[in-house]
């Protein structure tokens, strides 16, 4: 397991009250988190992590107000919690 700290400047939050996501007649809500990470910092995270497991292209949710950490949404995948698991 890998655990990265990102530091930066919160742009959008929805933690606490939730926002719709999904196509336009089937949405859905989430909660989300957006960062602006400072930018030398975010240089030398993605270098070290770069080199440690040899990736040369990162890929995520960007847009021009940051990085958005996005959670699954609200009553999608609880499927398994009404399993009769012995």
């Amino acid at each position: 397991m890998a655990l990265c700290v990102m530091t930066g400047t919160v742009t959008e939050s929805f933690l606490v009250a939730s926002i719709d996501a999904g196509p336009p007649n089937a949405t859905y809500p989430i909660h989300k988190l957006t960062i602006v990470p400072f930018e030398q910092e975010f240089r030398c995270d993605n270098a070290v992590w770069g080199l440690k497991f040899k990736f040369h292209v990162i890929s995520g949710s960007i847009s021009p107000t940051g990085f958005s950490f996005v959670t699954r949404g609200e009553g999608k995948g609880e499927s398994w919690r009404s399993c009769e698991c012995p």
